[in-house]
């Protein structure tokens, strides 16, 4: 009996892991088309087709996280201990030096992960940011231990994870449809100037 229960869990994780793996080559290949046909486009905020993860990804998720090139599960765990990494990365290996990777987490658990090139993307402009003692914007902060936090930035929940393309002489930017964190950048609205130059309360999460 013990055998058979043996057999039967691990048949159930090979298909759980087929599906997972499915899931995430359809999704890439949704988002890699989106991006490649916004990187063509005249991707102004008005006239560009919003990239929306929340509709390009095809399994169950609440937040996604993005890293950069050489993050490993370690880097990830931590920094973000509460979270299980490990449908996020494979094992101890780190994201690849050309790739960007979206870390899609539901609850307390990583389910899947998609990687974009960085052909087809220069960079991601991020919307959250730390306000240090002198009132000066950064992009990490040292807690109490002496630890650099910088992760804690690089999330949108499911609602607000909808980006469009920002072209400009220096690259293409996957831009948030609600403004980045940069003051003088062409993708962020008058208002959303306005709120940068008078912050509120530091994001911590």
């Amino acid at each position: 009996m013990n055998k058979i229960s043996g057999v039967l869990f691990l048949l159930v994780a090979i298909l759980v892991s087929s599906c997972d793996m499915i899931d995430r080559w359809k999704s890439t290949d949704l988002l890699v088309e989106a991006l490649k046909k916004g990187k063509h486009e005249v991707t102004i905020q008005s006239s560009v087709d919003t990239i929306d993860l929340g509709r390009l990804t095809t399994f169950d998720w609440d937040t996604v996280y993005w890293f950069g090139g050489y993050i490993n599960r370690g880097s990830a765990d931590k920094e973000l201990p509460h979270i299980d990494w490990r449908k996020g990365f494979h094992g101890s290996r780190h994201v690849d030096e050309d790739d960007y990777r979206f870390v899609f987490v539901k609850g307390n658990r990583a389910v899947n992960y998609v990687d974009v090139p960085d052909s087809l993307l220069s960079d991601i402009h991020l919307a959250k940011f730390y306000i240090d003692e002198e009132g000066n914007q950064q992009d990490y902060y040292y807690d109490g231990e002496g630890k650099l936090h910088s992760f804690t930035l690089t999330n949108w929940p499911k609602k607000e994870s909808r980006f469009i393309i920002l072209r400009t002489e220096s690259g293409s930017y996957l831009h948030p449809v609600g403004g980045c964190r940069y003051h003088d950048c062409p993708g962020n609205s008058e208002k959303r100037k306005e709120e940068l130059l008078h912050p509120s309360i530091p994001i911590k999460q």
